[in-house]
């Protein structure tokens, strides 16, 4: 707000300075009469009336006839160039909020796109131990039935519930009686990390004979 007071004082200050200068220059007349007639001078009475005859010139110019005064041409040329100046300005700026909007609207949307999509969590040691361990079933040409993930990684029914619920929610599994992988499950247990990270988890499984 403060801003928008100094831009508009700061576009009144120069029609402020030529009016006050037309002012003065009109009080200045009488008062160069006066000063004349009171000291007995006529030194300004020269510059004025040859300023004057220079005014009266130019207007006299300007009122030449050429089908039309040439000052009502200048006059209407004027017109034409702060019109289409002011028409140049308004498209540039309403350029410039819509560049601006766009800005704001893509913000928005990619923060909504956050809400709606939260990145997902990595998986708890009991998730990946199970989905490590249906893959090792499956490679058997075995059924991953959720009371044999029980008693294969040694989990209650609960914690296997829990972590076959996880990996549901990360689309690793499908659990329809049996668990099976999913395209993303498949890439998630050859990834070099989840074979790292069930190392521990293999050697228990051999001893199984899984």
């Amino acid at each position: 707000m403060q801003a928008d007071n100094v831009k508009s004082i700061s576009k009144l200050k120069t029609p402020r300075k030529i009016l006050g200068w037309l002012l003065a220059t009109i009080a200045a007349v009488p008062i160069t009469k006066w000063v004349e007639s009171q000291l007995s001078l006529s030194f300004f009475s020269p510059v004025i009336s040859g300023l004057w005859d220079f005014l009266i010139d130019i207007l006299g110019w300007l009122a030449q006839p050429v089908t039309v005064p040439l000052w009502t041409l200048l006059a209407v040329s004027t017109i034409a160039l702060l019109t289409t100046g002011g028409f140049i300005w308004a498209v540039v700026d309403a350029n410039n909020q819509l560049d601006a909007a766009d800005a704001e609207i893509d913000a928005t949307n990619g923060k909504i796109g956050e809400l709606m999509n939260p990145p997902k969590p990595g998986l708890t040691d009991n998730a990946h131990d199970v989905v490590m361990c249906v893959a090792g079933l499956t490679i058997r040409n075995m059924n991953a039935f959720p009371i044999v993930l029980t008693d294969r990684l040694g989990l209650d029914r609960l914690q296997v519930a829990t972590a076959l619920d996880e990996l549901e929610y990360q689309a690793l599994i499908e659990h329809n009686g049996t668990v099976e992988l999913t395209r993303q499950g498949r890439v998630y247990v050859q990834l070099p990390k989840s074979l790292k990270r069930s190392q521990a988890l293999g050697k228990q499984l051999n001893h199984r004979d899984i």
